[in-house]
């Protein structure tokens, strides 16, 4: 049968395993980053965004020749258009109803749930520099969307074959698959409620009829439809799980004040479903997965130096920097060494900023360069994948600290330096996951093991205040199931 007479549809309904960040590219007058909303003012994740992620891990797995005839290209004067079709995904309301378009606007004003999207939480972040301070312009916030937001979409395909139809659908099954901004720093992740789909063959009839009948709503009923089991893709990454507890009290700090306190613990609701009826769970602790990425990325930096040689004493050496420039086992992320000018870097920002094993693990997005030509700058995505992680918490899980600052010739209070903050106590073990993708090399991992160890023996702090006595944790290393220490390393 000619992939011409087929034509294949799917409805698919997803969930935030993690907040998503889908932005719309403005800012408000409050808030640096918005996202991106329909015309009833709720979440909404384009058309356009689902089809870039598609293509890029679809590319990703089945190579760009692929890529081009499922997705469409144009090179010169050749090009052919996209043989997939994706709709937005709407935000899914109260019972289940997807809310798409002025039909819906009195429906959303009744629905209490649905009010709750008009005011998202912020998040705060600051970008953190060589010296473990705050970059000159590093502050910025942004909206985030609930974990447990749940959208519906549909996909079409012309022209292609059922198996790749299956391999694309599958890719939502991937570690790896992550949608809008932050994907690296614990946002994106999507989870399948359902999904459906149907083949119709225009040589019969019944499905001619049936295609031509079925409306563009994503709440048009389409029982005829058949459920999908998508299959997880061969496991591309590697587990590691800190299972920790705190040692006594930790704080990530909300960057707002409150009634009892001046420094707060950051909380977030998160939305949890029982069948179709959507509610919030209140006041959940979080620890961002942003906060959690900082510390482990400083500590590389350390491991690396440390394997490598380079310390206090010798990183001011010229000899030093030139010899590791021109070495390709430690400077080989940048992309035109000729034009590398060390010069322009302090010591300190060049063995942390450009190590190569924060730069292979995390990512990076800049080239220290003589010139300005941007085609010698190069971004690269991070190889290690974080989630956020929610607890639940009681009122006596809490302290609020009182702090005054203290005069030192006086022995007196300075005016206006009195301030309390509230941490957390939460007890019991929990778990912290990140996925690494396999293939890195090997001094890297071995460094970021070294730092999860660091963690979890309680020699490296987590979140604020750390220099109070905050954040220590202690517990157990596991990389796929089986537990690592530093003797096995």
């Amino acid at each position: 049968m000619s992939k011409n007479n087929l034509r294949y549809i799917a409805r698919i309904v997803v969930e935030a395993a993690t907040p998503l960040v889908v932005g719309s590219g403005e800012e408000g007058l409050t808030i640096d980053k918005l996202i991106a909303r329909d015309v009833n003012g709720l979440p909404i994740i384009p058309g356009s965004a689902l089809a870039g992620v598609f293509r890029h891990e679809y590319s990703a797995t089945n190579g760009s020749e692929k890529e081009n005839y499922l997705f469409g290209y144009q090179s010169n004067n050749n090009g052919e258009g996209s043989r997939i079709f994706f709709t937005n995904a709407h935000f899914v309301g109260s019972k289940g109803v997807v809310y798409e378009g002025f039909e819906h606007s009195e429906e959303i004003k009744t629905d209490k749930f649905a009010e709750v999207f008009k005011h998202l939480p912020i998040r705060q972040h600051v970008s953190i520099d060589h010296k473990g301070v705050a970059k000159d312009a590093g502050k910025y916030d942004e909206e985030v969307l609930f974990k447990g937001t749940r959208f519906c979409f549909e996909v079409e395909a012309i022209d292609i074959n059922e198996e790749d139809w299956l391999s694309l659908l599958n890719l939502l099954k991937q570690d790896r698959f992550r949608i809008g901004s932050g994907t690296r720093k614990g946002f994106g992740a999507l989870s399948v409620v359902s999904a459906s789909a149907y083949t119709y063959d225009f040589t019969k009839k019944t499905d001619v009829d049936l295609y031509l009948d079925k409306k563009a709503s994503l709440n048009y009923p389409v029982n005829y439809f058949n459920p999908i089991d998508l299959v997880e893709s061969t496991q591309e990454t590697d587990e590691y799980v800190l299972r920790i507890k705190a040692d006594n009290f930790f704080l990530f700090s909300s960057g707002f004040a409150s009634s009892d306190a001046d420094i707060n613990q950051v909380m977030e609701d998160i939305v949890v479903w029982d069948g179709l009826i959507p509610d919030f769970k209140k006041n959940q602790v979080l620890i961002p997965a942003t906060s959690i990425k900082g510390a482990i990325s400083h500590r590389v930096a350390f491991h690396y130096n440390k394997l490598k040689g380079i310390f206090a004493e010798n990183i001011h050496s010229s000899n030093l920097i030139t010899e590791l420039v021109k070495d390709e086992s430690y400077f080989k992320t940048l992309i035109d060494r000729e034009h590398f000018n060390s010069s322009s870097l302090t010591s300190s920002e060049l063995f942390i900023n450009f190590n190569p094993a924060v730069r292979g693990l995390f990512g990076y997005s800049e080239n220290p360069c003589d010139d300005k030509d941007k085609n010698r700058y190069q971004k690269n995505r991070g190889n290690v994948i974080f989630n956020d992680l929610y607890l639940d918490a009681k009122c006596e899980d809490f302290k609020v600290f009182n702090h005054v600052r203290i005069d030192r010739f006086t022995q007196g209070s300075y005016a206006g330096a009195l301030f309390n903050e509230k941490v957390a106590g939460i007890g019991g073990e929990f778990d912290l996951t990140m996925a690494v993708n396999k293939n890195i090399h090997s001094d890297y991992i071995k460094c970021f093991e070294k730092a999860l160890l660091d963690i979890v023996n309680g020699i490296l702090p987590l979140g604020g205040r750390t220099m109070l006595g905050h954040g220590m944790f202690s517990g157990k290393l596991f990389k796929n199931k089986t537990e690592i220490s530093y003797d096995s390393l």
